[in-house]
This record gives structure tokens, sequence and C-alpha cells, in this order.
């Protein structure tokens, strides 16, 4: 399911507020490219934006902004995506959506994180392992992806839990 799909799914778009946001969407990547870099050890990583300044700064009239990061060899990249809520939604307003859609909720986190953890290649149609973990900070959600495009996605359960930190620690430098 797209970035796009799942910021619908959850009422993402536009609202008001008394104060614009003056985050940029590099405050949002960087925690996350810290963690392909440092923790995924992923060899010459770079961060890329899709054509967007990292200096963007994230408004009440960003529906979804996107990075992805890749690596000069290996099959592993990723990607984050930062949604600005509509005004009172919550992620846990849509249980049946994570339900449908595979995510669970990863225990031990201080800010709840959802989790939808394909790994290992469980269906035939499945080419690639993937982690996808999702999360609320106030009115932003953040979502990362994990993809080994070669087969199974392997990383440990730590490195996973370092990634559930990663997108908390981004998506909480654009809600402040």
């Amino acid at each position: 399911m797209s970035a796009m799909s799942i910021a619908s799914a959850l009422g993402c778009g536009s609202s008001n507020t008394a104060e614009p946001p003056t985050h940029t969407l590099s405050q949002f990547c960087d925690p996350l490219l810290r963690f392909f870099d440092q923790d995924l050890k992923i060899q010459n990583v770079k961060l890329t934006t899709l054509g967007i300044a990292e200096q963007k700064v994230l408004n009440d009239s960003t529906t979804s902004e996107n990075c992805g990061f890749a690596g000069s060899s290996g099959t592993v990249n990723g990607a984050g995506w930062i949604n600005r809520l509509s005004d009172g939604t919550t992620l846990t307003d849509s249980p049946q959506w994570f339900k449908d859609n595979g995510y669970t909720p990863l225990p031990g986190k201080s800010t709840a994180v959802w989790i939808n953890d394909s790994r290992t290649i469980s269906q035939p149609v499945q080419k690639k392992g993937t982690v996808d973990l999702i999360t609320q900070v106030g009115a932003w959600q953040g979502h990362i992806e994990i993809v080994d495009d070669a087969g199974p996605l392997v990383i440990t359960d730590e490195q996973v839990g370092k990634a559930a930190d990663s997108i908390i620690e981004a998506t909480a430098a654009v809600a402040r």
C-alpha cells in the first residue's frame, strides 16, 4: 500500500492551526538517514527527496512528503513519509484498516507504533522482504519502510526497534 493510500485511509489532509508549522523535510529525514547509515550500515547511503527541497517547510497543506534512502551496493533500501492528519484525527480512529493491512502494535515503545513485519517471504506473489512502521506524534503521522529488493529482509528485532525509535524521533522533530 502506498503512503498516499495510507494517508487517505487515516484521514490525512488540510487542517487549520493557530500557528503554521516551520519544520523542514530535512528535520524529518535526518533521523531516518542516521538509522540507515548507523544501524543498518548501508554502505554510502544517500538521501533522496524526489526533487523536493530538503529545506521545504512542512505545512498544513502538505498531504504527504517523503524521502528515500539507498546505498551504493546491496539490495536494502527504504523510505519515510510524513503526513499531517486532519484536526482531531488519530491513527487509532481506523483500527480495521490496520487489521486489514496486517499491522499490529509494536510493544515496548513509549509512543505507539504499528508494524507490518514481512521480513520473510510468506506468500507466493511476495518477491521482497519488508518492514513498515507507522506512528503518530501530535497531529503528524510518520511512516518508515525498509525493503530488501532481492528477497527476505535480514534485519534483527533490535534493528526493527531502532527503526521504530527513528520514526518516533523523526515525527517528533516535525511535531515540536
